[in-house]
C-alpha cells in the first residue's frame, strides 16, 4: 500500500483529525465574529439612515421656523392692530434662536443662518430706520448676538469674505440704534468699525461692484454721523462726498439699480441736511433738496407702489418748505 502524497490538503485533514476540538471551536468563533459584524454593519447602516432622517426633520423644522418668523411677520406687519402678534412671533423666535444656537456651535453654515435671524429680529425689535416694535434693549441685545457670531466666523475663516460683508450693516444698525438711543460715543465707534471693515473688503478687490457699493454706502453713512453725531462737519463732509462720488458712479453703469439710486438720492438730502445749518451755503442747500426730491420721484416713478419711496419724496418737500420759509419764500414754502 503506496504513501499518501504529501500535500497542503493531506496535511490540513491530518491536522483537523488531530485537533478536532480547537479547530470547531475556532470555527465557532468565527460564525459568531462574522455574526456580530453583519449586526454591527446592519446597526450602523440603520443609525445612518435615522441621523439622515433626523437631519431631514431638522431642516424641515429650520425651513418652517423661518417661514413662521419672517415671512408670516412680514404679511402681517402693516396690518392694523398687528402689533400683539408681531411681538407674540418675536417671543417665539427668540425661544427658537436660543434654543437653536447651543446646536449650531460647530456648523458654520447654521451659525450664519442663525446670525442673519438674529438681525432680522433686532430690525423687528427696534431698527429706527423702519417701523418697529419700540424694543431698542431688545433691539441691541440681538444685533451683538448676530455679531458675536459672525465676529467668530469671520476670526475663524479669514478667506470668508461673505462673512465680513455681512458684518459691515450689522455693525452699521447697531450703530444707527445706539445714536436714536443717546449713546452718540458707542454710535460712532460702531460706525467707524461699518467704515474700516467695507474700506478694507474693497483694497482687497477694487473691481468688486458689491464691495464698491458697500463702501459707498458706509463712507456716506459715516460720513453723515461724524458731521451730525461728532460734530466733525469738515471730515464727515469729504466722506459723505466720496461716498456720493462712489454711489453716482455705480448708478451711471447700473441705472435699473433701484436699491444704489436710493441711497444715491439719500445721499443728496443727506448733504443739504448739513449744509443747511450754514446760512452762507444756503443756495446750494436747496440745489440738493431739488436734486434730492427729483431722484426720489424718479425712484416713485419706477415703482409706484412703494410706500417707502414716497415718504423719501413727502418728507424732502416738507423739509424744503422749512427752508424756504425760512428764507422768507412764504409762497413758495407753501407750494
Amino acid at each position: 500500500m503506496s504513501a499518501q502524497q504529501d500535500t497542503l490538503g493531506y496535511r490540513t485533514s491530518k491536522f483537523v483529525l488531530r485537533h478536532k476540538a480547537g479547530v470547531i471551536a475556532a470555527a465557532v468563533a468565527m460564525v459568531a465574529l462574522l455574526a456580530g459584524l453583519t449586526a454591527i454593519l446592519h446597526e450602523a447602516r440603520v443609525a445612518r439612515q435615522q441621523a439622515q432622517r433626523a437631519e431631514r426633520r431638522f431642516n424641515d423644522v429650520r425651513k418652517l421656523a423661518n417661514s413662521l418668523i419672517f415671512e408670516l411677520h412680514d404679511s402681517i406687519k402693516d396690518l392694523h392692530g398687528a402689533t400683539p402678534a408681531r411681538k407674540l412671533l418675536v417671543s417665539r423666535a427668540l425661544e427658537y434662536l436660543n434654543s437653536l444656537s447651543a446646536e449650531a456651535k460647530s456648523d458654520a453654515s447654521l451659525q450664519r443662518e442663525l446670525a442673519g435671524a438674529y438681525e432680522r429680529i433686532a430690525d423687528v425689535q427696534g431698527q429706527p430706520r423702519q417701523a418697529n416694535l419700540g424694543d431698542p434693549t431688545g433691539a441691541v441685545d440681538s444685533y451683538k448676538r448676530a455679531l458675536t457670531i459672525r465676529e467668530s466666523l469671520a476670526s475663524a475663516n479669514n478667506a470668508d469674505l461673505e462673512v465680513r460683508r455681512e458684518l459691515v450693516p450689522n455693525y452699521a444698525k447697531l450703530s444707527d440704534l445706539l445714536w436714536s438711543s443717546g449713546n452718540p460715543s458707542s454710535a460712532m465707534e460702531y460706525s467707524a468699525k461699518a467704515f474700516s471693515l467695507a474700506e478694507a473688503l474693497y483694497k482687497a478687490d477694487p473691481h468688486s461692484q458689491a464691495d464698491r457699493f458697500l463702501l459707498a454706502s458706509y463712507r456716506m453713512d459715516h460720513g453723515y454721523k461724524q458731521a451730525v453725531v461728532s460734530g466733525n462737519r469738515a471730515e464727515g463732509l469729504e466722506n459723505l462726498s466720496q461716498g456720493s462720488a462712489m454711489l453716482e458712479q455705480l448708478a451711471s453703469e447700473d441705472p435699473h439699480n433701484l436699491k444704489v439710486r436710493r441711497l444715491l438720492a439719500l445721499s443728496f438730502s443727506r448733504e443739504a441736511e448739513i449744509l443747511a445749518e450754514d446760512a452762507n451755503t444756503r443756495p446750494q442747500t436747496l440745489e440738493l433738496y431739488k436734486k434730492s426730491i427729483a431722484a426720489k420721484q424718479a425712484l416713485v416713478a419706477a415703482d409706484p407702489t412703494n410706500a417707502e419711496f414716497q415718504r423719501l419724496v413727502a418728507y424732502d418737500r416738507f423739509t424744503l418748505a422749512g427752508l424756504l420759509s425760512a428764507m422768507g419764500g412764504r409762497s413758495a414754502a407753501l407750494s
